[in-house]
């Protein structure tokens, strides 16, 4: 099973007015009775039937947006999403439950992840209020998001996380990307323009002497073959989902970067599609930049463009799409 086949799914169940859940098998290769349902509100439910009932110590959690609780009598543990607003993350969280389970045989494991699996979960359905996005702020995003999917592709199941937590940008990081022997910037731009725009005295600094790279991505906006931040969000969680990666580090980041679940559409009118990827060394002593060791301390918070024509002694990687 898809992600993308889970809201289809929802239109195949049959209501039923005399009962109180109205359910459809979620997937048929999965071992546990795993069942999409709508209750008698026609509130969306993820249930995990276990027909006899177990011995198990969950409280049960009753949110604004979601609910989870365990039936002991009837053997039943269901999670019910209370805000309809809400519904891409709920199939989101339901597929990463469907991923978790399909290994699994026992019921009483099966139990224990799902359980596992919504508290990771739970917190992504709240309210965030945050400022909209501009549009340099969008094609920055994406930007960010291009290169770590990039990264993401070729990447073994057992370091997916470790890639993941890589990406510190949104968290008020010095770079958007620290590994363990360098560190990226990433620009986006629009090929037309032959300039990034640094922010800070600190943003081509390197920290702790590791090498520093600037990547530069260059973008045609809104064209036919275009992609929007929706697209590429969703292509990144099924990745990490399939991989059964960690999905709260991805979506945690990008909830710090402005963009929580619930608005992963909202800017769909923007599109890119990428024309050349350019990255260039920032640790050679020749490349210009301005930083803090070089800086009067009566200077603070640098804002500068650098021209990109001139620095092709600096590149160590040219990609052309």
């Amino acid at each position: 099973m898809e992600y993308s086949d889970i809201e289809k799914k929802w239109s195949r169940i049959s209501l039923a007015a005399d009962e109180n859940y109205s359910s459809l098998q979620l997937a048929a290769d999965i071992s546990v009775r795993l069942l999409i349902a709508y209750d008698r509100k026609m509130k969306r439910c993820l249930i995990l039937s276990m027909l006899n009932a177990e011995s198990l110590d969950f409280v049960n959690n009753l949110r604004e947006h979601i609910s989870f609780q365990y039936f002991d009598q009837s053997g039943h543990v269901i999670v019910t999403l209370i805000d309809d607003r809400f519904r891409e993350q709920f199939n989101a969280f339901i597929y990463s439950a469907y991923l978790n389970l399909k290994p699994i045989t026992i019921v009483k494991d099966a139990a224990l992840i799902l359980a596992k699996t919504y508290h990771k979960w739970s917190d992504f359905f709240s309210e965030i209020i945050i400022s909209s996005l501009s549009t340099e702020e969008v094609m920055g995003l994406w930007g960010e998001l291009f290169y770590l999917k990039r990264k993401m592709d070729n990447t073994k199941a057992e370091l997916l996380n470790d890639h993941l937590k890589c990406w510190v940008g949104p968290f008020g990081k010095t770079h958007d990307f620290e590994f363990p022997d360098s560190d990226t910037e990433i620009k986006t731009k629009v090929e037309e323009i032959s300039y990034v725009n640094i922010s800070s005295e600190f943003q081509l600094d390197t920290v702790n002497g590791k090498p520093l790279l600037l990547h530069v991505i260059s973008v045609n906006k809104n064209t036919y073959y275009g992609i929007t931040l929706g697209i590429i969000v969703r292509d990144i969680y099924e990745m990490i989902s399939s991989k059964l990666g960690d999905v709260s580090l991805f979506l945690k980041a990008l909830s710090r970067a402005g963009l929580p679940w619930q608005d992963i559409d909202k800017y769909n009118e923007h599109s890119f599609s990428v024309r050349v990827e350019t990255t260039y060394d920032c640790l050679n002593t020749r490349f210009p930049k301005i930083i803090r060791a070089n800086l009067a301390s009566e200077i603070s918070n640098v804002k500068y463009r650098l021209n990109l024509d001139s620095l092709s002694d600096f590149i160590t990687d040219k990609v052309k799409h």
